[in-house]
């Protein structure tokens, strides 16, 4: 039998109500997806707390500043992770989800979550072994300041004598005749 020519096998089109309907829920999805990502981090990780600092500062609250330098050494911290790991954070789809709950977690006062990783992950840490750290960075920055002096102990030669005189103190002492623009011959 055959199917009267009206009819075809075709689904029926969705009311203009349900068009609306899912136009509104996938508007309304995209705007907390932006909320989400690209407002609510701002806002609560440097909005709030400049704004309690402001508050801190002006009140002269000396408990009110020190949580606030906790949050700020942590956020720092934990911003210093971020960069240090962003490719490997790229992976994981939740990240910014994770962030978020973990900005949320150190801002809000009442949860101590800034205090809580200063004094039990920071704190621990750099006092085991202070003088240690002390040390590792005073023998780098002592290091630098030896490249520095040599680089421009050359510069001044340089300055002063010449490549061609440079060139001579090199082969005199390494043995070597360094020809410039060829490397080493």
């Amino acid at each position: 039998m055959q199917s009267p020519p009206f009819e075809t096998n075709r689904p029926e089109r969705p009311s203009n109500i349900s068009n609306l309907k899912m136009g509104a829920l996938g508007l309304l999805q995209f705007a907390v997806k932006v909320f989400l990502h690209f407002l609510a981090w701002p806002l609560l990780s440097l909005g709030y707390p400049i704004c309690a600092s402001i508050k801190a500062i002006e009140a002269n609250s000396v408990s009110g500043t020190q949580k606030l330098n906790t949050y700020w050494v942590v956020f720092s911290l934990v911003l210093l992770f971020e960069h240090a790991f962003v490719m490997l954070l790229q992976w994981f789809p939740f990240w910014p989800y994770i962030r978020l709950m973990i900005v949320c977690w150190l801002v809000i006062s009442d949860f101590g979550g800034a205090s809580y990783v200063y004094k039990h992950l920071i704190c621990s840490g750099l006092s085991l072994y202070p003088q240690i750290v002390i040390n590792w960075f005073n023998k780098r920055s002592e290091s630098s300041f030896k490249r520095l002096k040599l680089v421009a102990e050359v510069v001044r030669f340089l300055m002063e004598n010449g490549a061609e005189a440079l060139e001579k103190l090199i082969a005199s002492k390494f043995g070597f005749r360094w020809r410039w623009g060829r490397g080493v011959c």
